[in-house]
């Protein structure tokens, strides 16, 4: 995906696939070992973060990235069913700690920034991300190449830390007239809630340059689109969520997929930014799905690694191949 001359790659993560740093996971370096896993290759998007330090659900050491569970609670994983729920809310350092480490800045590859405003009100939430947003720009000039191959997404979708907007189109047009200062590409991710006619309109902003979808879906709730219909308690396998102390948790894996697939072929003809599209992509057959109903600037993958990690190298074969 090219972004303002800038090669992103066909291949990119969901942002926490290999937390903030790229360091990854320590189960990742156990999956070395199974055949057709690796993460070389795929474009590096960091895990989001928010302006000041957030606990969330999933406790952090005392170096403020690293976990401190091994299987952390907030996070639940059905193998078998390919699906996975997480309730991390977010947990971090917060961005200001994040810079200051100078990690990000000594990349020499294109890679993508995420932040999130948690903040109530969609006013508290344009001036909490105006401030991450000077505060970038103050170190923007430590990037390699003056911040040129770092990109910016806009999370407005994460289901953990239960912030709405009910004038989304409104407040993703507000924030991105003030990223525009960054003079980096933005892009702004989003989930199955949104209607195609909402992405269409972020889509249209001129200082939007690409489409993110989907974040994962809230516990409960039902994408947009009337055929569209998830029985939750028939998926789970009970009556309510398995992380319900911690607030219910988003879903990912398998159960995306053919909600993903139906969303893009309502929205085929509509949307003409570059689109990051992922979801529940488990499979090479899966990337062959979505380059059949949509054209994918590139595509996201994120569960599969934990839940079909052997199918990983076939699946980004296969979007090199398809996706030009």
């Amino acid at each position: 995906m090219n972004l303002r001359g800038v090669d992103y790659g066909v291949v990119q993560s969901f942002s926490g696939l290999t937390a903030f740093f790229d360091e990854g996971y320590w189960y990742h370096r156990f999956l070395t070992f199974c055949p057709g896993f690796t993460l070389k290759g795929i474009g590096f998007v960091a895990k989001t973060t928010t302006l000041p330090k957030r606990d969330g659900n999933m406790p952090l050491r005392a170096d403020g990235i690293t976990p401190v569970e091994l299987k952390p609670k907030c996070i639940y994983v059905d193998i078998p069913k390919g699906l996975a729920m997480n309730a991390v809310g977010l947990s971090g350092p917060g961005a200001q700690f994040l810079l200051e480490k100078g990690i990000w800045q000594k990349r020499t590859d294109a890679f993508t920034l995420s932040f999130m405003s948690v903040a109530a009100t969609p006013g508290e939430r344009l001036k909490e991300f105006s401030e991450f947003v000077a505060l970038l720009k103050g170190h923007l000039k430590f990037f390699f190449a003056q911040g040129r191959k770092v990109a910016l997404q806009i999370n407005l979708s994460c289901p953990n830390v239960k912030v709405h907007s009910n004038n989304i189109v409104d407040e993703a047009h507000r924030m991105v007239e003030v990223g525009a200062v960054l003079n980096i590409p933005l892009i702004f991710k989003l989930n199955l809630l949104i209607g195609v006619d909402e992405a269409r309109a972020i889509s249209r902003h001129k200082h939007c340059d690409a489409i993110c979808l989907t974040n994962t879906l809230p516990y409960g709730s039902q994408p947009h689109g009337e055929e569209n219909k998830i029985d939750w308690q028939d998926l789970l396998g009970m009556d309510e969520s398995p992380l319900k102390s911690f607030g219910g948790g988003g879903l990912s894996g398998a159960p995306l997929f053919p909600l993903l697939i139906d969303w893009l072929c309502r929205a085929k003809g509509h949307i003409h930014k570059p689109m990051v599209i992922g979801g529940g992509i488990l499979s090479a057959q899966h990337v062959r799905q979505i380059c059949e109903v949509a054209q994918p600037g590139s595509i996201a993958l994120g569960s599969i690694a934990m839940l079909r990690p052997w199918n990983l190298v076939e699946a980004v074969r296969e979007a090199r191949r398809l996706i030009r």
